[in-house]
C-alpha cells in the first residue's frame, strides 16, 4: 500500500502534470502571435483559423480543467492507495499529457481523423479514472459520469454528422448541469 508522503507526492506529481498539459496547451497561440507584424493583427484575430484554434484551447482548457478537478475529488479523501491505482495514475496521467497533442493534430485543420483521436484520448483517460474510482470506491459504478456518457454522445455525433467537426465537444460543458439534474444516475465524484 502506497500512502502518507509517498500518496502526497503521488497527488503532487500528478497536480503537476496537469499544470504542464493547460500550459502546453497554450503554445500554439502564442506562436501565432510571435509570427504576425503587429499590423496584421486584426487580420489574424478575426481569421476562421485562428477561432478554430482558440475554441480547441478553450475546450481542452475545460476539459483538462474538469479532468484535473475529478480527479482531485477523486484522492482528496483517500489516505492510501494500492499499487494498481497507483499504475492507472500513470497511465491517466499520460493520457492527460496527450490532450495537448492531439488538441494540436484539431488546430492543424487537416481533417476529422484529428476530432476521432481526440475523442478518444479522452474516453481512455475517463476511463482510467473511473477505474480508479471503482477501486476506490466499492459500489462505484464507470457509468455514472455525466462527463463520459457526454463524450460518448459526442463520439456517436460526430461519426453521424463530421461537418460539426471539433464544435461537438462543446456539449461536454452539459456535464455539470446534467449531475446537478440527475443526481441519483449521474455521480462523478
Amino acid at each position: 500500500m502506497i500512502k502518507g508522503e509517498d500518496l502526497r507526492r503521488i497527488i503532487n506529481f500528478s497536480d503537476a502534470i496537469v499544470a504542464v498539459a493547460i500550459t502546453l496547451l497554450v503554445i500554439p497561440l502564442t506562436d501565432i502571435f510571435q509570427k504576425v507584424p503587429q499590423k496584421n493583427l486584426i487580420n489574424i484575430l478575426s481569421s476562421a483559423s485562428f477561432y478554430l484554434k482558440l475554441s480547441s484551447f478553450l475546450i481542452s482548457f475545460f476539459v483538462i480543467y474538469s479532468f484535473w478537478e475529478n480527479h482531485h475529488k477523486t484522492f482528496s479523501a483517500v489516505t492510501q492507495i494500492n499499487k494498481t491505482v497507483a499504475r492507472l495514475n500513470k497511465f491517466w496521467l499520460l493520457s492527460i499529457v496527450l490532450i495537448p497533442a492531439t488538441t494540436m493534430i484539431n488546430m492543424s485543420e487537416q481533417n476529422n481523423i484529428g476530432i476521432y483521436i481526440y475523442g478518444v484520448v479522452l474516453i481512455i483517460n475517463l476511463l482510467l479514472l473511473q477505474k480508479i474510482k471503482t477501486i476506490l470506491r466499492p459500489g462505484y459504478k464507470i457509468y455514472s459520469s455525466s462527463i463520459l456518457m457526454m463524450l460518448l454522445l459526442c463520439m456517436i455525433i460526430i461519426t453521424i454528422f463530421p461537418k460539426f467537426g471539433q464544435t461537438v465537444y462543446y456539449l461536454l460543458l452539459l456535464g455539470r448541469p446534467l449531475k446537478y439534474f440527475f443526481p441519483k444516475i449521474f455521480t462523478d465524484y
